[in-house]
């Protein structure tokens, strides 16, 4: 056999280096997209246990707003299925429903925020995550401020959704659903904007009335477009948080107001 000219050698390592960074990429694709089919694969289990539709008169319940939540379908959680899902994670709390979007998950806490970045529902390790109320909220959906947090996923799981809030006419139109235990409490969105992680913004302790209500105008201040809605200092308010990618090391908040509390 003939010598192995410079140009061949170069030309096979070249190939053979190609090949290694191609099955390296093939494999963490692979991992990625495994994670993204596991957890929606998770979470379509959960969902048989979501809350149902239905459509009440109008003398059921006891609501806190009439004029909205009469003409709102109501979405009922079965004491079987909030059983169930509390069996499968003790951590769970409230279920969270934004109609025209994705976001239909059971919401948990714990006392560890890192702990559910990592994990579902089912408490299995996935990139995914879980949706999950700060451990600083003593009384979660009780509390001045709930804060909940979920990953923005690039194939639209998640709290990815929330991008569709900084569309004015979405984030004016859109009401916000979470069902607890024994309650339907409807939200409606006053504040849009970006924020860096680790900032007042997620603040859910106050003082007094008036500190809070200072605190939730500047939310209100902060938002990308004027919503036109009053708040007062006995309001309940949740904030939603995920990435932002437009945003170094960014965050879109989502703050909504509740405005209709109605038992089951």
């Amino acid at each position: 056999m003939g010598r192995i000219s410079k140009k061949e050698i170069v030309r096979r390592i070249i190939f053979y280096v190609s090949l290694i960074v191609f099955v390296v990429c093939a494999v963490k694709l692979f991992g990625i997209f495994k994670g993204y089919y596991d957890n929606k694969k998770s979470y379509d289990i959960v969902r048989q246990y979501a809350p149902q539709e239905t459509h009440p008169s109008e003398e059921s319940g006891n609501n806190s707003d009439n004029n909205v939540a009469k003409t709102k379908p109501l979405f009922v959680f079965s004491k079987e299925n909030y059983d169930k899902l509390l069996s499968i994670n003790s951590d769970f709390k409230a279920w969270l429903y934004i109609p025209d979007t994705e976001i239909s998950y059971p919401v948990v806490q714990t006392t560890d925020n890192d702990y559910y970045l990592t994990h579902n529902f089912d408490k299995e390790k996935n990139s995914g995550g879980a949706i999950f109320i700060s451990s600083n909220n003593e009384k979660p959906f009780e509390d001045e401020n709930t804060i909940i947090h979920g990953h923005h996923m690039r194939d639209g799981s998640m709290f990815a959704s929330l991008m569709n809030f900084k569309e004015e006419s979405f984030a004016k139109n859109t009401p916000i659903y979470v069902n607890t235990k024994d309650k339907l409490l409807q939200y409606e969105v006053f504040s849009v904007f970006y924020e860096t992680a680790n900032n007042d913004s997620y603040q859910n302790g106050f003082a007094s009335e008036a500190e809070f209500l200072s605190y939730a105008n500047t939310l209100k201040s902060k938002s990308m477009f004027n919503l036109g809605r009053d708040l007062t200092a006995t309001d309940k308010i949740i904030t939603l948080s995920t990435c932002d990618y437009d945003v170094d090391d960014g965050r879109l908040l989502v703050c909504a107001k509740l405005v209709s509390s109605k038992d089951y």
